[in-house]
């Protein structure tokens, strides 16, 4: 089986692929992909790619439009083949195994996303690059991530320290932006962030 990690990037296995799709109804994950979804139901597009999709939930909640033609690629053939199962009765819904770095469709989307993956990537810089190649002419990538910051009482500076490393901060959501050469838009909710990303006039 093809691997299509990179050196460093957490990967999702057979058990582990399981146990996300159980996280999902954890509350700070509901509330995320509440606003994900609602963020892009505010949106007019047809076509939407998702990279890094986990178990599909933001693409599930979307091919509730079936105007929409989405896809969607993840480096764990798990979490394919989870995702499929969610949609199967959808034609207009596509998963296959894929990453950052290698998107294995050939077209252009309106709209691409990224959700709880970013932070995984080896090479941020790289990969915004590479995915733009993919946008269609006017489209942007927007990526959503919990927000990197400490907070003032003892639980929140050990919460802060233990998922660090699945955070990240406004300004390396601006520095990706413009080491790929991307006008970049931020947009904070509470905990939650999003970056939105688009080639340059």
């Amino acid at each position: 089986m093809e691997n299509y990690y990179k050196e460093g990037e957490e990967k999702f296995g057979f058990l582990s692929s399981k146990l996300y799709l159980l996280a999902e109804k954890i509350p700070a994950l509901s509330k995320f992909y509440r606003f994900v979804t609602q963020d892009l139901e505010s949106k007019t597009f047809k076509s939407l790619l998702d990279v890094g999709f986990g178990t599909g939930s933001v693409i599930y909640q979307l091919s509730k439009n079936n105007k929409l033609y989405l896809y969607g690629v993840d480096p764990s053939p798990y979490m394919v083949s989870i995702a499929k199962k969610r949609t199967y009765t959808n034609p207009n819904v596509t998963f296959a195994v894929g990453s950052s770095t290698y998107i294995p469709f050939d077209k252009k989307f309106d709209i691409i996303i990224s959700s709880l993956s970013m932070h995984h990537w080896n090479d941020k810089k790289g990969s915004l690059i590479y995915l733009s190649k993919f946008l269609e002419d006017g489209g942007e990538i927007d990526i959503y991530e919990f927000l990197l910051s400490k907070g003032k009482s003892l639980s929140e500076h050990f919460e802060y320290y233990a998922a660090k490393s699945h955070m990240v901060s406004k300004t390396q959501l601006e520095a990706y932006g413009e080491e790929a050469g991307l006008s970049t838009n931020i947009k904070v909710k509470g905990n939650l962030i999003k970056a939105t990303y688009k080639l340059q006039l």
